[in-house]
């Protein structure tokens, strides 16, 4: 079956969507236009990757998601479960599994201009060594990336330890892996859009290369921003 690659996505239902930018975009649903358009450039570069299979894992309420973005088809939508980020992350990777696909790569929507070899990178490196986890770094010690390979069924535990929330937690999950005789291998670093100074940057790439993620581009512009 081919790799699973699942956006992390907030439902745009849900107040908590990219709260940290109201400094720059004070309108809820100023926010909520930026977030979808990150979503879409994910979406769209996902969807061009051969032997892949998009999924979106969506906080609730799915709905949410489903009223907004029509076009993305109702089998892609996965619905996140747990309480804690660790949780939700572990039962996507459990859910997908469970599903078939032995392959597993989690994306954050928080990353619209990433670099399509970003994920082709983690994509070849799975397919290639099963016994690899697959992180890609944000800059803050957390990570935008994580891939995984289940073997006869069985994810290795990668998460359940991590200390969540601080500057620990990619170091936290690849030391797990490397505790369990696994290969890490880290992709390019990208810098997650978090805070209004993300935000800045971004819009800066943007100026020099907005076809690195013209949906986003497009929103910004529109609201002034760009």
């Amino acid at each position: 079956m081919p790799v699973a690659i699942a956006i992390l996505t907030r439902s745009p239902a849900d107040p908590r969507l990219k709260q940290r930018l109201a400094p720059v975009l004070a309108e809820a649903e100023a926010r909520r236009e930026v977030a979808l358009a990150f979503l879409d450039d994910l979406v769209e570069r996902v969807s061009a990757l051969p032997d892949v299979t998009l999924k979106v894992a969506v906080t609730l309420p799915v709905e949410g998601l489903r009223m907004t973005r029509p076009s993305i088809a109702w089998n892609a939508l996965l619905p996140q479960r747990g309480v804690t980020l660790g949780e939700r992350l572990q039962h996507v990777i459990d859910d997908l599994v469970a599903a078939g696909f032995s392959q597993v790569v989690l994306v954050g929507n928080d990353v619209p201009d990433v670099p399509v070899s970003c994920l082709q990178e983690a994509v070849r490196i799975l397919q290639e060594q099963p016994e690899a986890v697959v992180t890609g770094p944000s800059g803050d010690g957390s990570y935008y990336l994580l891939g995984v390979t289940a073997r006869s069924g069985r994810v290795p535990d990668l998460l359940s330890q991590v200390r969540w929330g601080t500057p620990d937690m990619l170091n936290d999950t690849e030391a797990a892996a490397q505790g369990q005789g696994l290969t890490v291998h880290r992709v390019a670093d990208w810098h997650d859009i978090d805070t209004p100074e993300d935000l800045a940057a971004l819009v800066e790439r943007l100026r020099g290369n907005p076809a690195a993620a013209p949906h986003t581009a497009d929103t910004l512009r529109r609201l002034q921003l760009l």
